[in-house]
């Protein structure tokens, strides 16, 4: 049986998600509060560390718990153009991930005992992925309750967020869809109600 335990963190309130499973746990975008973090997964063993993309409020607490922890990361190799931006980081975020990342590609993907299955969604970014478990659905800031990701910023592109929509409507309706921030939803109702689903 899967436990998943969310806490929202840092300035924009961006979900991080541990999944538990037989005192062993998978950490999905850190965004922030990596003690907080910790406490989420405490008395488990941390396996790896899940990332949807390279946007700084998703990662900015990697650094840190992969140097305590000494776990794997992964993500898309298509995100390097994120992780390496120039501009500013927001005030709180510290804009140095300066971590080897394996790559996430579409497909089946297992860790020790939780397999999941990967589907790339570029649109908000090049690197925009899902990461399901069971019928357990992660979007990142991909798919959110009654709306999509951003796709008027660096890295993204308005085009392929339509044909990431379209893909991610022939997947099952029952999953249940963990945003990268706000509430969780189901792909049922976002096919129903979203408007970027229903035009």
């Amino acid at each position: 049986m899967i436990e998943i335990k969310r806490e929202a963190l840092g300035l924009y309130r961006t979900n991080c998600y541990v999944l538990i499973k037989e005192n062993k746990s998978i950490i999905i975008d850190p965004g922030f509060s990596p003690e907080i973090i910790e406490k989420m997964f405490a008395g488990t063993k941390p396996l790896a560390i899940l990332l949807t993309h390279g946007h700084i409020d998703h990662v900015n607490a990697v650094k840190a718990l992969h140097n305590k922890y000494n776990i794997p990361i992964y993500m898309s190799k298509k995100e390097d153009p994120v992780l390496k931006q120039t501009t500013p980081a927001p005030d709180g975020y510290v804009r140095d991930f300066e971590c080897e990342y394996s790559d996430l590609k579409e497909g089946n993907f297992s860790i020790d005992i939780f397999d999941f299955e990967i589907i790339e969604t570029p649109g908000h970014t090049e690197g925009s992925l899902l990461i399901r478990y069971e019928n357990n659905l992660f979007t990142g800031d991909t798919l959110f309750k009654g709306t999509i990701g951003r796709t008027d910023i660096f890295s993204s592109d308005p085009l392929k967020m339509k044909q990431s929509i379209e893909k991610i409507k022939k997947l099952n309706p029952d999953y249940i869809v963990y945003p990268g921030h706000s509430e969780s939803t189901t792909l049922r109702d976002e096919f129903l109600y979203n408007p970027f689903f229903i035009y």
